[in-house]
């Protein structure tokens, strides 16, 4: 028998349930990110005259947006492979089947989108996984599109009471912490939640909807995004892939769920994790990536972990050629999922560097 100590999120909920169940769920997707890293400055919404373009638009109106690209279309004819980035895709094959015989790893999806050209291909694209922390990106777009009309909202100010430390099984953990007695903004906890992905930061989140009656913001986004409502007896299941998790990454970029002006903040916000491993470790330090990691274990009876993921998704922001990258890992150490990680990022890096 196998006790829970990562879960998943309940999105088809009846709003009187919310509290009950949604809390525990979300909170137990959320593991940590990275250790160490500067303590936050105050969190504010970029203004204009602070963004510089990452990118080259062909939107000249969009030139203040450093992040996004409304121009590209977010839904493709063609669900196939991009026969273009072959090449590509049989060389990550090989070195996943490499690390597989070496144990380092036990299955592994990889998504890339050339977003440019909206060029892709998904290895393994039918394996299913628990995203972990990677749902602390929808919680964050929650926010935001409560906000659009109601930009109070992020305005808010809730207090942290203390209690039970939700960070402290996490691998990967911020040394950077909320502080029992101290009050914060919600935009402060969202900062919080996604750049050190604070269990305690999204728990708090999940409640104030609760409390201010917009529950349903988060099922609705499921629902308005095509993806299918969950229930809570998907605690410890294994029930999303790589090209749902992608989804969000590419309407956030696309800016077409929310505005511009938020799907640019939110992008910025991913840009500022503190997660060093994966993907970041296969590309040089001065290349943005706005991208959030997740990791899931699972204990047995003796509380030994008896199953481990680990997974990074986001858009790397190569000059003039950005492009989606996801890799949703299975596996023994979190360490050497990490790696297998990386060794993916280089191996996309490279490759487009030199064509």
């Amino acid at each position: 028998m196998l006790a829970r100590t990562r879960g998943t999120l309940g999105s088809g909920m009846a709003a009187q349930d919310f509290k009950r169940q949604a809390i525990p769920l979300i909170v137990a997707f959320a593991l940590g990110i990275a250790v160490g890293g500067a303590f936050l400055r105050k969190t504010t919404l970029a203004s204009d005259s602070d963004r510089r373009p990452l990118r080259q638009s062909e939107l000249n109106s969009n030139a203040k947006y450093r992040f996004i690209d409304p121009l590209v279309v977010t839904k493709s004819v063609n669900h196939g492979n991009a026969p273009e980035y072959t090449a590509l895709e049989e060389s990550i094959g090989t070195f996943i089947k490499d690390e597989q015989q070496h144990g380092a790893l036990e299955t592994a999806s990889i998504y890339f989108r050339d977003l440019p050209k909206s060029l892709k291909f998904i290895i393994n694209r039918q394996e299913k996984y628990n995203p972990a922390s990677l749902v602390k990106v929808p919680t964050m777009m929650s926010y935001f599109k409560l906000a659009e009309t109601t930009p109070s909202i992020l305005a808010h100010k809730v207090t942290f009471k203390g209690g039970t430390d939700s960070n402290a099984r996490e691998y990967y953990r911020s040394s950077i912490s909320l502080t029992a007695g101290a009050e914060y903004t919600t935009l402060e906890l969202i900062d919080r939640m996604v750049r050190n992905s604070d269990n305690k930061a999204i728990e708090l989140l999940i409640e104030h909807l609760e409390e201010t009656k917009n529950q349903n913001t988060f099922n609705s986004m499921f629902e308005d995004l095509g993806l299918a409502r969950l229930d809570g007896k998907s605690l410890v299941s294994d029930f999303t892939t790589i090209n749902e998790c992608a989804m969000f990454f590419r309407v956030l970029y696309n800016a077409t769920y929310l505005t511009r002006q938020y799907s640019d903040t939110a992008l910025e916000m991913l840009s500022r994790t503190d997660f060093v491993a994966g993907i970041a470790a296969g590309v040089p330090k001065d290349i943005v990536i706005a991208h959030k990691f997740g990791e899931f274990g699972l204990r047995g009876e003796t509380g030994k972990v008896v199953k481990r993921e680990l997974h990074d998704c986001g858009i790397v922001y190569l000059p003039r050629r950005e492009y989606l990258l996801c890799v949703m890992t299975k596996g023994r150490e979190f360490p050497r999922l990490a790696q297998t990680i990386a060794g993916v990022s280089q191996r996309v890096y490279d490759y487009l560097q030199q064509h």
